[in-house]
């Protein structure tokens, strides 16, 4: 029977392939004995003071702690097992967590990104917030009426640069402007719906053709930006917002496409618009004709590039606007 020894000779781990017993009366290492190998994963000091392992039985079938105070060493391991898989499914969980949350923090900071326009073709993320914002007002305001919104001014960087250079025009009007720099009536019509119908405005002025013309997402025929511009105007119609359709600029030549000569296009696509207006019964406020020199584009003097307008053509196109829109708002 293995007993415990306290003999210092022998407090020294011995080789764990050939783990042996102690015999009581002499204090001498026995043979090999199966059980002190059977247990070596637990001490390979299974023949010295100290040791867990003090005492086996004679038929070899269990073994006994030297520490009966403490719990079982396979239990303890068990516990220790246990906790460690729970503590690391418990980070894994709460890293998961703040992952999703980083996640849905970040989507502003994506959508405000340069490329983001590559996971929201649209660019629903431009008016994300202001629109938000105004639903609020409407909704803390909705009994009374003269804090809806007027107009929206539906277009692309023109529009765009427009609320830029002149903010009191669009706030002393109550207009809204909608421009996204480089967008098509594509683009226009996918967001039509939370950029201009979900504002609730009595108006809608669309002015837009130029980017589409500019093959900015590539060709595409005159009567399918007639047809774009339609919808957006059915669409407003069905809304009970009346649409006010504006002609396309004037420009001779887009400075990112030089290999492109605009004027007379941009001039048919007015014409197209200009008619289907007429038929439909909707105003049509024509730009075109007050800015155009005499070879279709837009003067040095109205626009650097040739194509957006500087602040002397806006305040003419606003007075134009305003002039037109008093017959209109009656």
């Amino acid at each position: 029977m293995l007993s415990y020894c306290n003999n210092p000779l022998f407090q020294r781990p011995i080789d764990k392939y050939e783990s042996k017993a102690i015999q009581a009366n002499t204090n001498q290492m026995d043979n090999t004995r199966p059980t002190i190998r059977k247990y070596y994963p637990i001490s390979p000091y299974a023949y010295c003071a100290g040791n867990p392992i003090n005492m086996v039985d004679v038929n070899e079938n269990f073994f006994r702690t030297s520490a009966p105070e403490k719990d079982n060493i396979m239990k303890r391991f068990m516990i220790l097992v246990m906790t460690l898989i729970a503590s690391a499914s418990f980070i894994t969980a709460q890293t998961q967590k703040q992952t999703t949350s980083k996640k849905a923090e970040s989507n502003d900071v994506q959508a405000a990104n340069a490329n983001s326009k590559k996971l929201d073709w649209a660019q629903f993320y431009v008016f994300r917030k202001d629109n938000a914002r105004i639903a609020e007002q409407m909704q803390a305001k909705v009994s009374n009426t003269n804090n809806s919104v007027k107009a929206v001014l539906m277009g692309d960087s023109i529009t765009e640069l427009w609320w830029q250079l002149d903010t009191l025009f669009f706030k002393n009007n109550n207009f809204v402007g909608r421009g996204i720099s480089g967008q098509t009536t594509s683009e226009m019509l996918v967001r039509f719906r939370r950029d201009v119908l979900d504002l609730k405005p009595q108006y809608v002025f669309i002015m837009a053709g130029t980017n589409d013309i500019a093959q900015n997402n590539g060709i595409i025929f005159l009567e399918n930006i007639l047809g774009n511009l339609e919808s957006m105007v059915e669409l407003a119609k069905v809304h009970q917002i009346k649409p006010i359709l504006c002609s396309v600029l004037p420009a001779a030549s887009f400075i990112w496409r030089k290999d492109l000569s605009p004027a007379q296009d941009i001039i048919k696509l007015n014409d197209m618009i200009c008619e289907y207006a007429s038929k439909q019964g909707i105003p049509y406020i024509d730009y075109h004709s007050i800015l155009a020199d005499r070879n279709g584009g837009l003067p040095k003097e109205y626009a650097k590039d040739g194509v957006h307008p500087n602040i002397t053509a806006y305040k003419i196109m606003e007075e134009f606007l305003l002039e037109q829109f008093k017959e209109i708002d009656k």
